[in-house]
C-alpha cells in the first residue's frame, strides 16, 4: 500500500488532506461540547484543536494515517474533519473515525458520503483486507450509521477506554472485509444517489 495524502470527491463531500492552515476553521466548526460526548477526542479550545491536528499530522507522517478536512460542496465550507487511521501496511488494514461534522450536516448523508468515499479509497486503491469502525456503547446515532453502510458488528471490549471526562467507556467493534466490499458498495451508492439525486 502506498499510503500519502489524496483529495476524495463525492456528490456532497470534498476530503482534503488535512493542514495546519484549517485549525481555525475545524476549531469554528468543532468547539460544540455536543460533538465530544463520546469521543476519546476532545477539542473545545482552539489550542486543543491545533494540538489535535498537529498529531493527527504526526500520524501521516509516521505513516500511519490518512486525516481529511471535510468540505460540503453545499456552501464550499469546512464542516469537520475525518481520517482513515490505525493502518497496517503488513497486514492491509485500517481504521475509519477520528470524525466530528458540523451539527447542522446531521441527518443529510454527508457522513454516509465521507465514509463511502474511505471506504472505496482503502478497498479500491489501497486493497485493504479489512476496514473497521469503534463507537461508544452509548452512541446509538453513531452505531446506526456504520450499520447503513453494512457493516458487521464483531462484538464490544468491555471498559477498554477512559473518556476526557472520565467516564470509562464500551467500544463497540464493526468491521468491512474486501470480499464484503461489492455488496456494500452497491447498497450505499443506491442510498447516496437517492438521498442526492438533485445534485446529479
Amino acid at each position: 500500500m502506498k499510503i500519502e495524502p489524496v483529495e476524495l470527491k463525492g456528490m456532497r463531500a470534498r476530503l482534503v488532506p488535512l493542514e495546519e492552515a484549517h485549525i481555525p476553521a475545524l476549531y469554528a466548526t468543532g468547539h460544540d461540547e455536543e460533538l465530544w460526548t463520546y469521543s476519546a477526542l476532545k477539542a473545545t479550545t482552539l489550542e486543543e484543536m491545533s494540538h489535535l491536528v498537529h498529531t493527527f499530522l504526526q500520524d501521516q507522517r509516521r505513516g500511519e494515517a490518512l486525516p481529511f478536512a471535510i468540505i460540503d460542496l453545499a456552501d464550499q465550507q469546512i464542516v469537520g474533519c475525518t481520517q482513515l487511521h490505525s493502518i497496517s501496511q503488513e497486514h492491509r488494514h485500517g481504521e475509519i473515525g477520528k470524525t466530528w461534522l458540523s451539527p447542522h450536516t446531521w441527518g443529510t448523508h454527508l457522513n454516509t458520503e465521507c465514509k463511502y468515499l474511505l471506504l472505496r479509497h482503502c478497498f479500491e486503491t489501497l486493497a485493504m483486507l479489512r476496514v473497521q469502525f469503534r463507537t461508544d456503547g452509548r452512541n446509538v446515532r453513531s452505531q446506526r450509521a456504520v450499520e447503513r453502510l453494512g457493516a458487521v458488528r464483531e462484538g464490544v471490549l468491555r471498559h477498554n477506554w477512559v473518556l476526557p471526562n472520565g467516564y470509562v467507556r464500551d467500544t463497540i467493534y464493526y468491521s468491512i472485509l474486501l470480499e464484503e466490499w461489492p455488496a456494500c458498495k452497491h447498497h450505499v451508492d443506491g442510498m447516496l444517489r437517492s438521498a442526492f439525486k438533485d445534485l446529479m
